[in-house]
């Protein structure tokens, strides 16, 4: 599987995730995506595997499995969304985009509750 740097849609999508996670996940978060390279997940177009850079801040103890953030709503939301982060060792594995209703959504239409 060749790794690459993120495209700009997956980079705006990680910084979101930094600006809504909770302080002590947040720093682990930048130390993550920081020089992270990504993979494109073979079951979906917009989902990809992460693989963070060498020195990391790993992921507090006791954190979710997967790490959750919900989707700040809208009026014109069709679609119930949730991006998940799936870890190993503290570590981020990939970034998914759990939905149910219509399509798929775009990783550039995702906008994030603060926590």
């Amino acid at each position: 599987m060749d790794y690459m740097t993120p495209s700009k849609t997956q980079r705006a999508l990680l910084d979101k995730l930094i600006a809504a996670a909770e302080p002590g996940l947040a720093a682990a978060l930048q130390s993550q995506f920081e020089g992270a390279l990504v993979a494109p997940e073979e079951h979906c177009s917009e989902c990809f595997k992460l693989k963070p850079a060498n020195r990391i801040v790993r992921l507090p103890r006791g954190v979710g499995r997967p790490v959750s953030f919900d989707i700040a709503e809208t009026a014109e939301a069709t679609t119930a969304v949730d991006v998940l982060l799936w870890h190993e060792g503290g570590c981020i594995e990939s970034v998914e985009i759990s939905w149910v209703g219509d399509a798929h959504p775009k990783l550039e239409d995702i906008d994030l509750e603060s926590r």
